[in-house]
């Protein structure tokens, strides 16, 4: 038992924490026509360190077998030490398309 439990704690401690977590993303349709709809997603990320930071977020709306439909790349971006802030953007895509959208999954590439 105490081997399991040393095992579990390595691995914790083992593991490196990103420098900028994306803690949460949501996503709806707010604008529909016959050729495109728009997508709105909102994204929650945080600073895991002390430090500023400076990034670009990648938000990419997946189909159930996890191929891409359109993505939001938002660069420029930065947080204070320890922040946490919203952040929000849209995509256009065929109005086709939006009955397959299935998640939206976002991504963080450090400057």
């Amino acid at each position: 038992m105490k081997a399991i439990v040393l095992t579990t704690l390595l691995m914790l401690l083992g593991a490196p924490a990103t420098d900028v977590e994306v803690l949460d993303i949501s996503w709806r349709v707010t604008e529909s026509t016959q050729s495109s709809s728009k997508i709105a997603w909102k994204a929650l990320v945080r600073n895991n360190t002390w430090n500023p930071v400076a990034f670009t977020l990648v938000v990419e709306l997946k189909d159930w077998d996890g191929f891409i439909l359109g993505d939001d790349r938002v660069g420029g971006l930065s947080l204070n030490d320890a922040e946490t802030k919203e952040l929000a953007g849209t995509v256009r895509l065929s109005t086709g398309l939006v009955s397959s959208l299935d998640e939206a999954v976002a991504r963080v590439e450090m400057r």
